[in-house]
């Protein structure tokens, strides 16, 4: 995957009951929400508008939607294309480093990394923050490819066990930062198998409150130490299972 899962969303300008109309719903297999950006009387909302195929939907307008916020019909302003917009993207990305991976599987890791750096654009930011034993933050946000890189090369499966759930806690806590220099439109990485082992910590339903609360959306890439069993594949699933709770996208590595 890359990020043209991603770019290929669309923005309008208010948001939260959004239908279509019959003229332009028979192409569309999928319309998600997946952020919400509130400057009032503006609410900027990036949607995913897809077809059966997974392709952009093109050509919608904005009477074709109908809008509404609670009870109140909202005025759709504009529709525009992401990659139209002149806008770039916040990256957290989240990396597990519990030994639960083994190196095999952190190879692919660090080569999803790197091509997911390689493919920002200019005015796109990255972050890297891990979780094992405890959340760390790796690489706060820059630009610059090189150091992303340098970084990740560094990164290897050290901890003995495995805090998923306050890793994405801390990941959507810094979703929330306000920098001037960032873009508004922020996405979740996360790479893991999906594991959390650490007693004690932050529970699966404290996760979806959070993850409902703040809106940002989390695209997971899942990845397991062989061989399959059940029990790795239910780990997997509720990974899966926060990412499209959160407006995202899960896939299996």
């Amino acid at each position: 995957m890359g990020m043209k899962n991603i770019r290929t969303c669309v923005f309008a300008s208010i948001c939260f009951m959004i239908l279509v109309s019959n003229s332009a719903a028979s192409e569309i297999s999928n319309l998600r929400i997946s952020q919400v950006n509130a400057k009032l009387p503006i609410v900027k909302t990036y949607l995913d508008i897809s077809d059966a195929s997974g392709a952009m939907v093109q050509g919608i307008l904005p009477e074709q939607l109908t809008v509404t916020i609670g009870a109140k019909t909202a005025e759709v302003k504009s529709i525009v294309p992401f990659e139209e917009s002149d806008e770039g993207i916040a990256y957290i990305l989240l990396i597990d480093i519990s030994k639960s991976l083994k190196e095999t599987q952190f190879i692919k890791i660090r080569e999803a990394l790197n091509a997911w750096i390689d493919d920002m654009a200019e005015k796109d930011r990255a972050l890297i923050m891990t979780f094992g034993t405890k959340v760390t933050l790796v690489q706060d946000f820059t630009p610059d490819k090189e150091i992303l890189k340098t970084k990740v090369g560094l990164i290897k499966p050290s901890d003995n066990d495995t805090q998923l759930h306050l890793g994405l806690s801390k990941a959507m806590e810094t979703g929330r930062r306000t920098d001037t220099d960032l873009p508004t439109r922020r996405v979740i990485v996360t790479m893991s198998d999906g594991d959390n082992d650490f007693a004690g910590g932050m529970t699966k339903q404290e996760v979806i409150d959070r993850i409902k609360e703040e809106q940002i959306p989390i695209y997971s890439i899942g990845f397991y130490k062989p061989p399959y069993s059940n029990k790795k594949e239910e780990y997997l699933k509720i990974l899966g299972g926060f990412s499209r709770t959160s407006g995202g996208e899960y896939y299996k590595a």
